[in-house]
């Protein structure tokens, strides 16, 4: 019997600084110790780009080279992502590989390489097998592009599962996805979300978990956001604590994902089920994909994503106007890292498609949902959608084209006069 244990850890590229501070000295500072102090144990860390861009803004270095010490000690996996929170099953497709491409670049800047093998100019960052999609929204389409870059297995909900292959599966099982390299892991529901809402677990219910674990016949993955330890839930640290702790004495390994593969029974399946963890069998069943993020009669939600297909459909900025081989070990992310560039079309090229990327985070929507989460808590904020717009803004007025300019400024205003 293994356990896997993923941990998503995350924050928009808007988010404010006091906020910032706050879940790093409540969760990833704390996190990390735990991580360093319990050597036996071998955790899946996806950690996208914008996270580590927040790092390096407000000062945090000493956590990043930790981690990269536990990566190139092989303590910790870390994963693929969209570099800034994208649903990857709503973009286009060429939008979806930018953030997938820049991501990496961004994970071998701050945890990898900065030296090729022949000691040439680049980012490179070793032992990265597994791919987290942003809200776990995977698509028979999103399986094949991440099967292009690669990478030997992505992670999805119970929920990804056709029907009949879910009535007829043990917890465990992991699937050869038809015509593609790339492994479907599947994440354990239940045990996932005992971990992320249950606020009043005490020892023998932590004992309790462990043993139900402990009856799966072979790896079994548990995943869900970092945060939770310490800043959804004020004692989670220490909750994760005694699961490891419980663990480790009823003689359970804990393993990376990749690693935790070894023990899991593939079979074949021909695709998967359009859908996101958020989602419940009843809701993928009635087409209910999205309930968080893209919701029918939501219509803060309908106006931003029509503000993003229009982005999205006519900004098109395109690295296509200058030879980007010549900044592939540039971290294009950074203005500062943009300024040796003589060709400032090429420059203000990358910064609108840097600005677009980031307005694609799937925050916007999360918090204009008006949902109510299982914690009590009702998802509505309207500093962080406005942080989004201001993303949109900085871009409109960056192009040439006035008409279009003008076009995103006023769609712009309807979405701030229901906010």
């Amino acid at each position: 019997m293994k356990v896997a244990i993923l941990l998503h850890l995350y924050q928009p590229i808007t988010q404010e600084e006091t906020v910032f501070k706050q879940v790093y000295s409540e969760c990833y500072l704390p996190l990390l110790k735990l991580i360093k102090n319990k050597k036996s144990v071998h955790f899946t860390l996806n950690v996208p780009l914008s996270l580590f861009e927040l790092m390096d803004k407000y000062g945090h270095a000493d956590w990043v080279s930790d981690l990269k010490e536990l990566h190139n000690q092989d303590r910790v996996e870390l994963t693929g992502c969209a570099a800034y929170h994208s649903l990857l099953t709503k973009i286009p497709t060429v939008y979806a590989e930018k953030q997938i491409v820049l991501n990496e670049y961004g994970l071998g800047y701050y945890v990898g390489a900065h030296r090729g093998f022949e000691g040439e100019p680049t980012f490179l960052l070793k032992n990265v097998n597994g791919f987290f999609p942003p809200e776990l929204a995977v698509s028979n389409n999103v399986a094949k592009l991440i099967d292009s870059f690669g990478y030997n297995w992505i992670l999805a909900d119970e929920t990804a599962l056709p029907w009949e292959v879910k009535m007829d599966r043990s917890k465990s099982d992991a699937y050869n996805l038809a015509g593609l390299e790339t492994k479907l892991v599947i994440r354990d529901r239940d045990f996932s979300n005992i971990l992320s809402f249950k606020r009043d677990l005490e020892t023998q219910d932590i004992s309790n978990y462990v043993r139900g674990l402990k009856h799966r016949e072979s790896a079994v993955v548990v995943a869900l956001d970092g945060e939770t330890f310490g800043h959804h839930y004020k004692d989670g640290i220490y909750l994760l604590e005694s699961v490891l702790d419980i663990l480790s004495e009823e003689g359970i390994d804990v393993l990376s994902v990749s690693d935790s593969m070894d023990y899991m029974t593939f079979k074949d399946i021909s695709g998967v089920v359009e859908s996101t963890w958020g989602a419940s069998d009843a809701d993928i069943a009635c087409g209910n994909i999205y309930p968080y993020w893209d919701i029918q009669d939501n219509d803060l939600q309908k106006l931003l994503w029509n503000l993003e297909t229009l982005l999205l459909n006519t900004v098109r900025p395109d690295y296509a106007k200058g030879d980007l081989s010549d900044y592939t070990n540039t971290p294009i992310w950074k203005d500062s890292a943009l300024a040796p560039i003589e060709d400032k079309k090429i420059v203000a090229s990358i910064q609108n498609t840097v600005l677009l990327l980031k307005f694609m985070n799937s925050d916007k929507y999360w918090w204009s949902s008006r949902q109510t989460l299982p914690n009590g808590k009702t998802l509505y904020h309207p500093g962080m959608i406005n942080s989004s717009l201001d993303i949109a803004m900085t871009l409109a007025r960056s192009l040439d084209d006035t008409k279009l300019g003008d076009e995103i400024a006023a769609k712009l205003q309807d979405i701030k006069a229901l906010l």
